[in-house]
């Protein structure tokens, strides 16, 4: 047994509470165990998630750098829609405020992870801004943020998470649509030592519709559900990870949500902006 793992071993056994659960190494049973273990008011998460980040890292630069054709602008970018790549109701337990609709395993997942280079304290002062206008002009038709809390502290860093209820309104192509949604943000910072000894500092952050969206034109269908989470990651060798996984409910009756074209769109969508949001760092 490792030191770090007989320190948490004796510091769980001192206070009779729970290990922290062992991160899987297997990627889409990462994704879904650590969008479950965000809660930054327990301490075990803090232990789970360093211990998920050291597999992310792990599975980015042996299985996604290492191979021949891979691409450093396009990154790893893949669809989630097996059964077991899905959240499931237990996985929201901690959102607070509870989604309206809780049917997590109807909801579709894509992901893509990318380096970028950016520092972390960057990407802090971008998300903490609150005119998101003013860093991606071209992803939103109107933005707004209300109910804030712990911007000033988390960040100058001395308390564990931001919050804040975003109002956005945004254009998709496909299909043609407008819709306006109320969506939570949460955000906390990851600095601890892995079970292994490896030091971890790196960014989470998690985001969840309150309500199904309005769509116009009106009778195109439904969103229902969008959940998202963000790993961004000090790497070893410098930069950051950016890991950004994403699962959306969307309803359009007889037509099939979980087609390619729908997919590939969240993927762009989402390479769109973390490339958007490295290209205001430096």
């Amino acid at each position: 047994m490792s030191r770090t793992l007989l320190l948490v071993f004796l510091m769980s056994a001192s206070v009779a509470c729970r290990l922290p659960d062992e991160a899987p190494g297997e990627l889409s049973e990462l994704l879904t165990f650590s969008f479950a273990h965000y809660d930054p008011n327990d301490w075990t998460n803090d232990v789970s998630l360093a211990d998920a980040a050291v597999n992310l890292e792990t599975w980015f630069t042996s299985e996604i750098e290492a191979a021949e054709d891979y691409d450093p602008e396009l990154g790893y970018q893949a669809r989630l829609t097996d059964e077991g790549q899905r959240l499931s109701n237990e996985d929201l337990v901690h959102l607070t405020p509870q989604p309206e609709l809780l049917d997590a395993p109807a909801a579709v997942g894509v992901i893509v992870a990318l380096e970028q280079d950016c520092s972390l304290d960057e990407v802090v002062d971008i998300y903490l801004s609150s005119n998101q206008m003013d860093f991606f002009p071209d992803n939103y038709v109107d933005y707004a943020r209300s109910g804030l809390e712990g911007i000033e502290c988390f960040g100058a860093g001395s308390c564990l998470e931001a919050r804040w209820l975003t109002h956005i309104t945004q254009d998709q192509s496909f299909p043609a649509a407008t819709w306006e949604a109320d969506i939570w943000n949460a955000i906390r910072r990851l600095e601890g030592t892995a079970p292994g000894g490896e030091t971890v500092r790196g960014l989470m952050s998690q985001a969840w519709m309150q309500q199904p969206a309005q769509i116009e034109p009106a009778g195109l269908g439904e969103l229902r559900q969008n959940y998202q989470l963000e790993f961004i990651l000090e790497r070893p060798g410098g930069g950051l990870l950016h890991v950004y996984p994403q699962w959306v409910d969307f309803d359009l009756g007889s037509i099939n949500t979980e087609a390619a074209v729908f997919l590939n769109a969240y993927i762009d969508g989402i390479h769109d902006y973390v490339r958007t949001l490295e290209s205001h760092c430096g």
